[in-house]
């Protein structure tokens, strides 16, 4: 054997090594193994979201005062809109594997997603709308792990928005 062809296979094994202790090191750092499994699930790292298994969400709240959002990998739209009686609509169109969640109880409109995706693009693990009347409401809670968030006028007495990483727009 060449002495280039021994130097190419010894740098091979040495790569393939390291990314062995690299991905160890981050099990024992606390990263499930899950986590690691689901990143390389097609050889590249990237899950793209997949209209086959996409899951489509659309209801009507009414009497709400306070929205919490807490969201990851997703794109969250919100918009004034002239509904009657103040009504809340909440649209979405998502990955399955977001279990996304979405309920109102005591004045409070709760949207969640549960998993996180890696996915080639903020936008690729679907789309939340959320279509708000013109009037005041007491607390507005956004936090997007990962994501994107457009937002129009958005009013109330206790406005938080949190986003990790991705882009945030309002108004």
């Amino acid at each position: 054997m060449k002495k280039g062809w021994r130097v190419f296979w010894i740098a091979c094994g040495a790569t393939a090594g390291l990314g062995i202790v690299f991905c160890l090191t981050g099990i024992l750092l606390g990263a499930p193994p899950v986590l690691i499994r689901n990143y390389f699930t097609n050889g590249n790292g990237i899950e793209a979201f997949n209209a086959e298994t996409g899951e489509t969400f659309s209801e009507t709240f009414a009497d709400i005062r306070r929205i919490d959002v807490e969201t990851a990998g997703t794109r969250v739209l919100i918009e004034q809109t002239d509904a009657p009686g103040g009504q809340i609509r909440v649209e979405a169109k998502l990955d399955r594997r977001l279990n996304f969640q979405c309920s109102a109880k005591n004045g409070e409109l709760v949207i969640k997603t549960q998993k996180k995706l890696r996915s080639a693009g903020n936008s690729r693990t679907g789309t939340i709308r959320v279509y708000l009347p013109k009037d005041r409401m007491e607390e507005i809670n956004l936090e997007l792990a990962s994501g994107e968030l457009d937002a129009d006028i958005l009013s109330a007495r206790n406005l938080s928005v949190e986003i990790g990483v991705g882009d945030g727009q309002i108004g």
